[in-house]
């Protein structure tokens, strides 16, 4: 008898399955769509603005001063080339800006450098409110002016660059999702040839594809009652849910194909699988779902927005692997015997399984070695404060930005004082040129006198926009001599301008909000995870020894992917808080997979056991590895990131689930629970 006995949930599941398979499908279709019908009643919001933590004081107080002063619209139109030849290319530039009507006004700045000149305009757009699509289109008034100034400015032998907050938003997403486009398709048929080794027939794919999509559809619609609108987001990690979805198909039809060869009638196939693989897939999608569900308990929008996608995607993958999926087996597989064509065999993981069980002391060495050397690497360990870390690195806004700094001592993200007076502006605008930390001081006071109260109505719209806000109150723009986008220095530029008015905005805020470097929720959730994993392989394995095992092999993968991330000196961020679930949902996925099947049956040798299942993982691992390939691609270091925990973490929770996880079972003294 198996050591440790199926819940009788999957028997009734199989029971139902092949006493009503049509009803089953009628049921659980119509439920997921009437959940997606949710989606198409809301708001669909791919704008940068969508994923920001808004609540945050920092954000507030930007997007405050964004209101009044269109932070977000201004760009900066850097000139350079020979002499001679710039007058009249800067006269060109200002004729296409004054002619566009996706241009609110323009300023040339009259302090020009030799060989460079510098205009300032506003867009018509709100970048931080552009939708995904429309940039990645080209159809924001940035994409347009950039196009006819390069029309304009083609043959007159100067360069030119933009910079600014909407440029550089702008530039990162068509970059990084342009990328996508193309890289998408590829990785989807790396997956579809990867799948064809499992599965070599159209029309049994297609019955795994079709709750997939029922599951991703349904997805969206939960997240839409629960937060009102769709973002990116939503999108993003409804694909990989699907890909998650994907490997509980593949565990069943392996099992299902096993059973078909070994001689068992279709309905007697179709129950072993699930009784025997089903508990396994129960137990991994409830720890990694569970996983998520505690990344969802994190105050900070993105990762709370995550974490319900991916909770619910994946107990409504759960579901319907576990009734659609055989439902519809059932109905295809009426009158036959079943499909008993084995895939092919995965030898390499045999020979490793088989040396495992021979020299197990040996295996555990090693492992403990590499753990090891991936541990020596933690004090390297290190957050990403630098904003440009974590945009696509081909952004040419960030080297124009560089160059004003050097050329003009302005750049991007300036601190803005917003008086309610002149004669306050004055004052504000005298203590910053006080502190020798802000090289640049300029806005209402240079043009105005102390008494006076409005502008002259003759005051050009480039002019005014730069000494008073839209709600009236008189503006001061000061300037650091640091050009970048790193936290710590601009938390420190924050702290002096804040010393001067406790009120003073800038984008500086922005990017710390973003990057905040205290985050005091991760090491709450993180532990969160642990704990949750930790009790569900216990619960599901009712056996300390049987729950260590099939933990071991996530407790490696994880810890050898963040010593080798510290080794390599990538800076931890929200990418890795959410890689977390990820690794540690996958990773236990495998062990449980394989101690469910040493358990199942006791008799067979451990390396048998762990070859049975391999076959699946195998293929899983691969599935998922192809699809995070997109993200290891897209030249954004912190997507890189990402698919780093998973393209390092995921094979090696593979490799050990078949050498260290036999050997360890070798060691604590066979099958005895």
């Amino acid at each position: 008898m198996p050591e440790n006995h199926p819940p009788p949930s999957t028997g009734r599941i199989a029971r139902l399955v092949l006493a009503a398979p049509r009803r089953v499908l009628v049921i659980t279709t119509l439920a997921c769509l009437l959940l997606a019908g949710a989606a198409v009643t809301v708001p669909i919001d791919t704008s940068f603005l969508s994923v920001l933590p808004v609540d945050d004081p920092r954000v507030a107080r930007y997007l405050a001063m964004d209101e009044s002063v269109g932070l977000s619209r201004r760009v900066a139109l850097l000139i350079e080339g020979p002499s001679e030849q710039l007058p009249a290319a800067v006269e060109r530039a200002a004729d296409v800006l004054e002619a566009s009507p996706e241009v609110e006004w323009s300023l040339v700045d009259p302090g020009g450098q030799p060989g460079a000149r510098l205009i300032q305009a506003s867009l018509r757009d709100d970048t931080l409110r552009m939708d995904a699509k429309d940039i990645v289109a080209g159809r924001t008034s940035y994409s347009v002016v950039d196009r006819a100034m390069g029309d304009a400015l083609s043959v007159s032998g100067v360069t030119f660059g933009w910079a600014g907050v909407p440029v550089q938003t702008i530039q990162d997403q068509e970059l990084t999702l342009g990328r996508f486009s193309w890289l998408s398709p590829l990785c989807l048929l790396g997956i579809l040839l990867i799948l064809r080794r499992a599965e070599r027939r159209l029309r049994r794919l297609l019955l795994i594809g079709a709750p997939l999509v029922l599951a991703v559809v349904a997805t969206l619609g939960v997240a839409a009652l629960l937060f009102g609108n769709l973002s990116f987001t939503e999108a993003f990690f409804g694909v990989v849910v699907c890909g998650l979805g994907a490997d509980f198909a593949l565990h069943l039809r392996v099992r299902l194909r096993e059973e078909c060869a070994a001689g068992a009638p279709f309905p007697e196939a179709l129950t072993r699988t699930l009784r025997g693989v089903g508990p396994a897939i129960i137990a991994g999608a409830v720890t990694t779902a569970g996983a998520f569900a505690v990344v969802a308990l994190a105050p900070e929008t993105l990762a709370r927005r995550i974490g319900v996608t991916g909770a619910v995607g994946l107990v409504l993958c759960l579901g319907l692997m576990l009734t659609w999926l055989p439902a519809a087996w059932t109905l295809a597989e009426r009158g036959r015997s079943g499909d008993g064509v084995l895939p092919g065999r995965a030898r390499l993981t045999g020979r490793l399984a088989g040396f495992s069980t021979r020299r197990p002391w040996l295996v555990v060495a090693l492992t403990l070695l590499v753990v090891g050397f991936a541990l020596a690497g933690l004090p390297r360990h290190r957050l990403e404060t630098d904003y440009n870390n974590i945009t696509n690195r081909a952004l040419d806004a960030t080297r124009v930005a560089a160059r004003l700094q050097e050329l003009f001592g302005a750049n991007t993200a300036p601190w803005i004082v917003a008086s309610d007076t002149l004669h306050e502006a004055h004052a504000v605008h005298a203590a910053f040129r006080a502190d020798p930390h802000f090289v640049r001081v300029q806005g209402a006071a240079d043009l105005l006198p102390a008494w006076a109260t409005s502008l002259p109505p003759d005051t050009p719209p480039g002019v005014a926009a730069q000494v008073q806000g839209r709600d009236g109150r008189w503006l001061t723009w000061a300037y650091t001599g640091y050009a970048g986008m790193d936290t710590v220095r601009l938390a420190a530029d924050r702290q002096r301008a804040e010393a001067i008015d406790p009120d003073v905005a800038g984008f500086g805020m922005f990017v710390e909000a973003i990057l905040a470097g205290e985050r005091p929720w991760a090491p709450r959730v993180a532990l969160g995870v642990l704990v949750l994993v930790a009790i569900v392989a216990l619960v599901d394995q009712r056996s300390l020894r049987w729950a260590a095992l099939a933990l071991a092999p996530a407790a490696v993968g994880m810890l050898v992917t963040f010593g080798a991330l510290c080794w390599l000196d990538i800076g931890f961020g929200i990418a890795q808080v959410v890689s977390i679930p990820l690794l540690l949902g996958l990773g236990v996925d495998d062990g449980l997979h394989v101690v469910h099947r040493m358990r199942e049956a006791p008799d067979r040798p451990p390396d048998r056991a762990a070859v049975s299942v391999g076959r699946a993982i195998v293929i899983t691992t691969a599935t998922t590895c192809v699809s995070f390939a997109a993200l290891a691609l897209a030249n954004n270091p912190s997507l890189e990131a990402m698919a780093l925990v998973i393209l390092i973490g995921l094979p090696l929770c593979l490799l050990t689930s078949v050498t260290l996880l036999p050997a360890l079972a070798v060691i604590l003294g066979g099958r005895s629970a």
